[in-house]
């Protein structure tokens, strides 16, 4: 049989020019038990340790609080976000992430069970003995969430990250990727966590491999000039909007350890001796304002001169985050009583305490968020139905009053300080 033949002409084809597109994989080593990290709040997964949807998450956040002072108004920073890390449909569109995530190789080597004390005692870390009881106090009573399922250490894992080398952005700009995710990343591996409880140390980061080759460890002194230097040169965001590191110096402390517990026992005693500062050690009246404040509102006290505050509406710790609940023993004290947000009944604290691994110890880092400021405060109490409205600032009288802060009505500069 004769082949058919054909005088038709093909078209001339043109290959498609691909964007380059970066691959990279980085691999991670959690220095501090993971809290949680499951879909459920506060809960671990027993399948996928670590979430690429969580991961993603974390990179918003910490883009926002390193790029966004880069731009004029929220409104346009959130425009280049999107076009970055992707949107939500709205009007009928979404709009893909140029920075794509996968997560590989993640393992939880054990469940956490028990915590040594500095006299070799055994004991959950939620135990008032243990050196993390006061950030770990979420697990503590409840039989039904055993710590041992929702705490895990021992954990590692791995993030292949894909995304062009450039990519157009609103108003046909165009942008370096990669340079933006850097500056997520660094944060996040510097500040940040994976799981819940991350602004109290749980889920630290130790950055271990970038594409299979192991990294280098800083040491504590170049560690220390590298956050320096870095935040130093940011753009500083327009107040009252987000959540932004500022490159005011005085709003980040730096604390030499030989280890990364030593670094973390350090900052939760010092955290814990600021909010639960007394006029005897441990066992006296607080120093505080807010729990005669609750009492004098509710007006559940015993004689009115047991009341040894001027004024009943400050209630300065609401600065640390939000909610804060008041739990009283004695049988005439108020009942329990709980401060939140008017508009947001959660706040998440400004305040971050992180353990870093350093190749010559570590080091305890304590940082100020400059966050959005906010003053509108319900106590609320159910047996009482109480609906009260008080603030967070406190008066350089009252201030006076509590030897800890020195004359300081900043309570979160006032407890670096103390570092």
């Amino acid at each position: 049989m004769s082949r058919l033949k054909t005088t038709a002409t093909l078209p001339k084809v043109t290959p498609q020019q691909r964007k380059k597109i970066i691959t990279e994989t980085r691999s991670y080593r959690l220095i501090t038990p993971l809290y949680g990290g499951g879909v459920e709040p506060e809960k671990a997964d027993p399948i996928t340790v670590i979430r690429a949807t969580e991961i993603r998450g974390h990179l918003r956040f910490w883009w926002r609080a390193t790029r966004g002072g880069a731009y004029k108004n929220l409104a346009e920073m959130r425009q280049y976000e999107e076009a970055i890390f992707g949107s939500a449909a709205g009007d009928g569109k979404a709009g893909q992430s140029k920075v794509h995530v996968f997560v590989s190789e993640a393992y939880a080597t054990q469940k956490i069970s028990k915590i040594k004390t500095r006299n070799g005692e055994n004991v959950h870390i939620s135990d008032p003995k243990s050196p993390y009881s006061y950030v770990a106090f979420p697990l503590r009573g409840d039989d039904n969430k055993p710590e041992g399922d929702l705490l895990k250490e021992g954990v590692t894992f791995s993030i292949a990250f894909s995304y062009p080398q450039e990519a157009e952005m609103p108003e046909g700009k165009k942008s370096n990727i990669a340079q933006e995710l850097e500056a997520a990343l660094w944060a996040w591996e510097t500040f940040g966590g994976i799981g819940a409880r991350t602004r109290r140390g749980f889920g630290a980061l130790c950055l271990e491999k970038i594409n299979g080759h192991s990294t280098s460890k800083y040491t504590r002194q170049e560690l220390i000039s590298t956050v320096k230097k870095r935040l130093g040169s940011m753009n500083d965001f327009r107040k009252d909007e987000i959540p932004f590191l500022s490159s005011d110096l005085s709003k980040i402390v730096f604390l030499n350890e030989d280890n990364v517990d030593d670094a973390w026992r350090v900052l939760v005693k010092k955290l814990k001796n600021f909010r639960q500062y007394r006029r005897k050690g441990t066992s006296g009246p607080s120093y505080w304002p807010e729990p005669d404040a609750v009492r004098h509102i509710t007006g559940r006290y015993k004689k009115r001169s047991a009341l040894s505050q001027s004024t009943y509406k400050e209630f300065p710790r609401a600065q640390f985050g939000l909610p804060i609940i008041f739990h009283f023993k004695d049988k005439d004290d108020p009942f329990e009583t709980t401060l939140q947000g008017e508009k947001y009944e959660r706040l998440a604290s400004p305040l971050i305490l992180r353990p870093v691994a350093c190749s010559d110890g570590a080091v305890g880092i304590a940082l100020i968020l400059d966050v959005p400021k906010f003053d509108d405060l319900r106590l609320v109490n159910d047996k009482k139905y109480l609906n009260e409205k008080v603030i967070s600032t406190i008066s350089p009288q009252q201030s006076k009053k509590i030897p800890i802060l020195n004359g300081e009505t900043d309570i979160l500069k006032a407890f670096l300080d103390t570092l």
